[in-house]
């Protein structure tokens, strides 16, 4: 059996890795969940080494944490969809300003003006928190370019929002059909989450989801 000392110190090591690792985290959701995770083991740890005030204070950042995971499913937010022209200056500002965060989760996006296609900004309370680009590649069909959202709103409520409470938008333009080749792991969980599901198209791998009025 390990010592129980280095069983606690190691407890203590990866409350701090967590804890450290919240701090860069640009989505809140995120942040918080490590600075919680982090904060209970230190609770553990503090209450083995007998330091009750950081045992106190670690709990008190536990609870507020709570806190706000609660009020975030609890408050209503605004989200609204404004459909954007590919050659829209402010989209392309937007791609440039984003351009390396994109590239993340869609390596080989490029933009481009399609013959035939959609896009769209997410606003959620009155900030641009999103934008897709779809390519029409046959009738009925979109292709999705890109699906990206600002680190700070990576939550799924606006993909729940865009996929789930609002298929009618695709379908009012003439969409049945919604495709995306696999991309990073996060993402392609993501669209799993949105109803897409895994198939093979003339031999590639592709994530399609059927729309249903």
């Amino acid at each position: 059996m390990p010592d129980q000392t280095i069983i606690i110190e190691i407890v203590g090591y990866i409350a701090l890795g967590l804890t450290a690792a919240s701090m860069v985290m640009r989505s809140i959701v995120k942040l918080r969940r490590y600075m919680m995770i982090g904060c209970s083991l230190y609770i553990i740890y503090a209450v083995f080494i007998k330091a009750y005030p950081v045992a106190f204070l670690n709990g008190f950042i536990v609870l507020t944490c709570i806190y706000y995971f609660i009020r975030m499913h609890m408050e209503r937010e605004y989200f609204k969809i404004i459909e954007v022209n590919h050659t829209n200056n402010y989209l392309r500002t937007f791609l440039e300003i984003n351009r390396k965060e994109i590239r993340k989760t869609f390596p080989n996006f490029i933009h481009n003006t399609p013959s035939r296609g959609i896009g769209f900004f997410v606003l959620r309370n009155l900030n641009v928190a999103s934008v897709l680009l779809g390519t029409e590649t046959e009738p009925g069909t979109l292709f999705i370019d890109l699906d990206f959202v600002v680190p700070e709103y990576r939550d799924f409520k606006l993909g729940r929002y865009i996929f789930i409470d609002n298929q009618s938008l695709f379908l009012e333009n003439g969409y049945q059909k919604i495709c995306s080749i696999p991309q990073s792991s996060s993402f392609n969980r993501y669209l799993i989450k949105m109803g897409f599901r895994e198939e093979i198209k003339e031999g590639e791998k592709m994530f399609i989801k059927q729309l249903r009025i």
